[in-house]
This record gives C-alpha cells, structure tokens and sequence, in this order.
C-alpha cells in the first residue's frame, strides 16, 4: 500500500497500473492464494474501473489540470476546488439534443453577429467559486469575447446550457445553478430529455 500511495504522488496511476501493482502485493504476500486466481490483474481493472484515475490524482492548480486534461484525450473532466472530477460520456439522445441546439444557435449567432458559441469540450473557467466547468454548450457575447481564450473560456457565460443525464441530474439542478448563479452567468437553460422539460433561468 505504501508504494502505491508513493507512485500517487509521483505521478497518477491508471486503473490497469494499480492493479499490477495490487496484483504482485498479493502474489507477494499470498503466493498461495494468487496462484488460484486466475487473470488477478484483470479482474482487478475491472473491479476498479476508470475511477481510480481520478480518484488517484493529487490536488492541481488551473492550469496543471488542463495540461493533465490534453493528454487525457478519451476522458472530459471538470476542475472543482483543485480536484479532477469525472463527467460521465454522453448517450446518443444527449448528443444530438446539443448538436441541434449548437445548429440553431450557432446560425441564428452568425446571422446577428451576437458573439459566438461553443460546445463541450471547453472548458468556463469561474473565479468565485474556483471551478472549471465544462457545460454541453455555451454563448459568449461579443461584448465579453476578450474572455475567450485558446483552451477556455476565462470568466462565466452569458448562457450556459446543460442536457440533464441521469448521472447529472442532481449537479446540475442545484449545484451548477449555484455556482453558476454566483458567479454571474447571465442565463442558464436546463434541458431534461427524460423529464420532457426545459427550464430557462435569467439573473
């Protein structure tokens, strides 16, 4: 266990690395036992899943996760408070609800010249709280377009639009309309394809 706690801090583990190392502690300390299993390290990714890899990593700065987050290139994750929080892979449904929407926006935003819009993955960096979010979509006026940057967006929104999942559904009902609420994002959409509701918020 010592050693895995060491490599943790050296440098993150994955869930296939974890379980060699926990495979040739127990070879180690149970020859016996070990022998009678059969594919230990296997069994033990699976056991474990993708979770390890964020649960293993040590707290990062801004800048340190997104650097982590573009060699991580099948992972979406969110920075809160310092720690990698994992954002579950979106379902076929959640898929086409943000391309239709990113469409029409996008079309309607180009035709006005109102600002520009985005699609996950981008990141919306907040100050207060500190948070990295990763909405489904996001519109930036051209009145707030110095906020954009190359890797995110630096500041809030001024619509953030979130396709509720079932895995979301309770982050984003309360704890992003929160978060998002303080730190001045101007309108928030709420799209519930399970429910069939759309709930639309303004400051």
């Amino acid at each position: 266990m010592i050693v895995v706690q060491e490599r943790a801090r050296a440098a993150p583990l994955t869930a296939g690395e974890l379980a060699e190392l926990l495979a040739a502690r127990a070879a180690e300390l149970a020859p016996a036992w070990a022998a009678t299993q059969p594919n230990l390290a296997a069994r033990l990714v699976a056991a474990l899943g993708e979770e390890v890899d964020a649960l293993l990593l040590p707290p990062m700065s801004y800048d340190r996760f997104l650097a982590w987050a573009a060699e991580s290139d099948s992972l979406h994750a969110e920075w809160v408070d310092g720690k990698v929080v994992k954002v579950s892979p979106a379902s076929t449904q959640h898929q086409a609800i943000v391309v239709f929407l990113v469409t029409l926006l996008n079309l309607f935003v180009a035709r006005h010249r109102l600002g520009h819009v985005f699609a996950a993955p981008y990141q919306m960096r907040l100050s207060e709280p500190p948070r990295g979010r990763e909405p489904d979509l996001l519109f930036v006026s051209a009145a707030h377009a110095s906020r954009i940057g190359r890797q995110y967006l630096d500041g809030p929104a001024d619509l953030v639009v979130e396709v509720v999942s079932p895995e979301s559904a309770q982050r984003d009902r309360t704890v992003k309309y929160a978060e998002y609420e303080a730190a001045g994002v101007r309108e928030y959409w709420l799209i519930d394809p399970d429910a069939q509701e759309a709930l639309f918020y303004r400051l």
